[in-house]
Parts: C-alpha cells; structure tokens; sequence
C-alpha cells in the first residue's frame, strides 16, 4: 500500500512538529503558510469571490484551501487549520470566526 501523504497549513507550527519525528517525510510533503487572500487565490486556487462572498475565514473556503493543497501538492490528502480571533480581524463587516479544520 502506497503511503499516504499530507499537506498542513497553520503558520508553520504543525509542520515543525511533524517534521521533528524522524522518518516523516515518508508521510509528509510539507506546509505552506496562505496567510493574506492574494495567496490563499494564488497558490491554492480559491476563487476571490468566494472569499468575497463567505469571509477569509470560513468553511467554504477552508473546504476550497484543502482541496487546493492536496491539488499543489499532488498528494492523498489537504489538511487546513485557519483561524481569526477579534485581534486579527481586519474587516469589521466580516462575521466572527474562531477555527476550522478541514481535510480535502
């Protein structure tokens, strides 16, 4: 049976967690951090709209971001960890959003 490999994102910290076990990259692409829009539209595909229309920080996308990591990467699966907290929000109009995981 073929391996299965993953793709995390949240700033980085899963990464360097996973990639201390020794052994991993026998599971383990990698990480990229989609931190501003522009990256999140650029490298994983998901349409401006969407982030327009349901927030930065939404399922909609959340779901759009695993799919295009698990796309970039050629991999079995996408994993995503986004969040916004009352300190990150830049868009007042923007309902407030805490996590969401998802897997792609």
């Amino acid at each position: 049976m073929d391996a299965i490999h993953w793709r995390i994102l949240y700033r980085g910290l899963i990464c360097d967690r996973i990639t201390n076990i020794s052994g991993s990259s026998d599971y383990f692409e990698g990480g990229m951090v989609t931190y501003s829009n522009e990256s999140k539209a650029e490298y994983l595909g998901v349409p401006f709209n969407d982030i327009k229309r349901y927030g930065a920080v939404s399922p909609q996308v959340a779901k759009k971001m695993a799919q295009g990591v698990r796309k970039a990467f050629h991999t079995t699966f996408g994993i995503i960890h986004d969040r916004c907290g009352r300190a990150d929000r830049r868009n007042e109009e923007e309902p407030y959003r805490e996590n969401f995981h998802w897997i792609g």
